[in-house]
């Protein structure tokens, strides 16, 4: 996915054991994600989140720096944790403007 400098988009996650959606708090069942920045730097996500439905949960995100940021998202349960990684590519402008 792209996204561009200075403008939001929204980040989901959905949290499963089994296939069966585990909702609980997100700033406790996700609070240690973060987001990696380009320059190296990172933002723990704790506070961040907001829960769409039990299992469900998103934040949204402007980013200030062009290049790759990955989103290490954390989930936490019953004494274990599970991570995953996704990766977004930020561009100077949207793919519109681009065009244009």
């Amino acid at each position: 996915e792209t996204g561009a400098l200075d403008q939001s988009f929204r980040v989901f996650v959905q949290t499963t054991r089994d296939g069966l959606n585990i909702g609980n708090d997100p700033s406790q069942l996700l609070g240690n994600s973060l987001i990696h920045f380009p320059d190296g730097s990172s933002l723990p996500l704790k506070n961040y989140f907001k829960t769409l439905y039990s299992g469900v949960y998103y934040f949204d995100f402007i980013p200030s720096q062009e290049g790759t940021h990955v989103f290490q998202i954390a989930v936490f349960n019953d004494g274990i944790t599970s991570k995953g990684f996704a990766a977004t590519h930020v561009l100077s402008q949207n793919l519109g403007g681009i065009n244009k």
